[in-house]
């Protein structure tokens, strides 16, 4: 990862059209069940959503707060077979015990985004991780957001959870459950 810094707006426009166009995600066709979960901020407020799909070697997982005021300067995710509270490749995702909730500083992947974004996607690779059609995944998405007036000032902050699945022990997040299905690779 790299860090471009005092470059003209123009730049980074040319550099993010650059990256458009070379790393797309495959498109979705009316076939490819997606499920799309709240993305919920400061406890209660709706700032997006969380999509969920796979194809025949990606699992991909997206925030998208496109349409509102809400960015995101962060993004933490971790997907596993196991239950919420499991043993990801860089080690167990613990629980804070001041608050109950996952602590996303152990979250497989951390993202930070500068400029802050208001859509991105992860994408794992099926195989790499043992995974096959009908596995159930748990999937916990976690956010920094902030609502931003049109001028880009920071009007509010707030740490975002996405899902529908709510935490059943002390603190307040959320998760999801996505079961792995079978997609009909390219016709030859």
């Amino acid at each position: 990862m790299y860090t471009v810094k005092n470059t003209s707006n123009l730049t980074i426009l040319v550099l993010t059209i650059a990256f458009l166009f070379t790393f797309s995600v495959p498109a979705l066709s009316e076939n490819v069940p997606v499920l799309v979960e709240p993305l919920t901020a400061g406890q209660t407020i709706p700032i997006g959503s969380v999509s969920i799909w796979n194809d025949v070697d990606t699992l991909y997982v997206e925030y998208d707060t496109t349409g509102t005021d809400w960015w995101l300067s962060l993004t933490h995710v971790n997907v596993s077979k196991d239950e919420i509270i499991i043993d990801g490749p860089r080690g167990p995702i613990l629980v804070d015990p001041s608050d109950g909730r996952p602590s996303p500083g152990k979250y497989t992947i951390q993202t930070p985004h500068d400029p802050m974004v208001q859509s991105f996607i992860y994408e794992f690779e099926l195989a790499e991780l043992g995974w096959s059609i009908d596995d159930e995944i748990h999937v916990l998405t976690h956010a920094n957001s902030h609502r931003l007036d049109g001028l880009g000032n920071e009007l509010q902050g707030e740490t975002a959870f996405g899902g529908s699945n709510p935490n059943t022990g002390n603190g307040w997040w959320f998760y999801s459950v996505f079961t792995l299905c079978e997609i009909d690779g390219p016709e030859n």
